[in-house]
């Protein structure tokens, strides 16, 4: 979605950093093998330009991921509960996680997401999750959206 929505990746300085605390989770993930199922809402022209098709059984991965795009991805194991190394991210965006998480778990994984945005990014969450606490430094932009602000 960035890659299509920017006019060239050299003008950005954009990395993408994907986390679980599943070690084999982030294995797959950064092998960039994808089934069939794994695309179904990816359109014909965005998979034929951003992913390659491989030879391959039915039923197994058929589709490697661009180099343009995985160049500027890093993968790596990491729990929530604790704080992350990286700050100043401009967008953070975490999915279906909180339905593992208590309410203490959840605030905590929250404020650790939150202390890693730069003043002014974004973080959203899946529209599945609920009771997002309310925090000081969140501006509500819309639901499931928020924006850093002190």
């Amino acid at each position: 979605v960035l890659r299509e929505s920017l006019v060239t990746l050299t003008d950005w300085n954009l990395k993408l950093v994907a986390s679980d605390l599943n070690t084999q989770v982030i294995d797959k993930a950064s092998d960039g093998l994808y089934k069939d199922y794994d695309l179904r809402n990816v359109n014909d022209r965005l998979r034929k330009k951003y992913f390659k098709e491989i030879d391959v059984t039915p039923d197994q991965e058929r589709w490697k991921l661009s180099n343009e795009i995985r160049k500027i991805c890093k993968f790596s194991q990491h729990n929530l509960q604790e704080s992350f190394t990286l700050r100043n991210f401009d967008l953070v965006i975490c999915r279906n996680v909180f339905i593992y998480f208590d309410t203490a778990a959840k605030e905590k994984a929250i404020n650790h997401l939150v202390s890693s945005l730069a003043l002014g990014g974004y973080i959203f969450f899946s529209h599945t999750e609920t009771l997002i606490p309310k925090m000081k430094n969140l501006k509500f932009v819309q639901p499931s959206i928020f924006r850093k602000v002190s």
